[in-house]
């Protein structure tokens, strides 16, 4: 990831004229943590250079965490809430097996595994609700409010 990354970011700099005014950088956590991921991509020069537009969505351990973080937006999308996530675990493929379990529960079965009903899940989200249940998930929250509004400030954007 942190390869693709750096290759992206060749791309963008040879853009000189049109830099984009934000970048979100989106990765699992993997058992490192969030920090460490972060400190893992932000340690890239051309990361540096974009200074405070870029913010870091990093799920630890994993993307399926987030997507079960809100009982109750889980409910409003698929009829019926999930139970309580444990504490973070880091056992490779938990989280899947656990969104699993929640959709089978709730009597759907997902052609792509879930992931496909993410955008479902969060516009049913409460984002403070769902941001006192997961540190992680918090500070992307307010590392993208943060943007939004230094974006809102920004003229011409």
């Amino acid at each position: 990831m942190a390869g693709e990354l750096k290759l992206f970011l060749q791309e963008v700099e040879a853009m000189k004229d049109t830099l984009p005014g934000a970048l979100i950088v989106v990765a699992d956590g993997n058992c490192k943590g969030t920090a460490e991921r972060r400190k893992e991509f932000s340690s890239q020069d051309s990361i540096a250079r974009l200074g405070d537009q870029v913010v870091y969505a990093i799920p630890d351990p994993h993307i399926e965490r987030w997507i079960l973080v809100d009982a109750q937006a889980f409910k409003k999308v698929f009829g019926t809430g999930c139970r309580a996530l444990p504490a973070v675990k880091c056992v490779k493929g938990e989280y899947k097996k656990i969104l699993r379990e929640e959709f089978r529960n709730a009597d759907f079965v997902p052609a792509l595994g879930g992931r496909e009903y993410a955008v479902d899940i969060v516009e049913a989200m409460d984002l403070d609700r769902a941001s006192r249940e997961d540190n992680a998930f918090s500070e992307c929250v307010k590392s993208l409010r943060g943007l939004m509004n230094r974006l809102k400030c920004t003229p011409g954007i």
